[in-house]
């Protein structure tokens, strides 16, 4: 069964997520929060698509 969109994500070291804004409203909030006591070290990459 597939996953609700707004349903957590647990991700482990080296896993990657995708957020498509035709999908999700790309001016919703992302929460990421660690799960260990150390930080997280997250990359994120937006980019958005000029009008011609």
């Amino acid at each position: 069964m597939p996953r609700h969109p707004l349903e957590p994500l647990s991700l482990d070291q080296g896993d990657s997520i995708y957020f498509d804004s035709i999908y999700f409203d790309s001016d919703m909030g992302h929460t990421l929060i660690s799960m260990r006591q150390e930080d997280a070290v997250v990359l994120s990459v937006c980019t958005r698509v000029e009008a011609a």
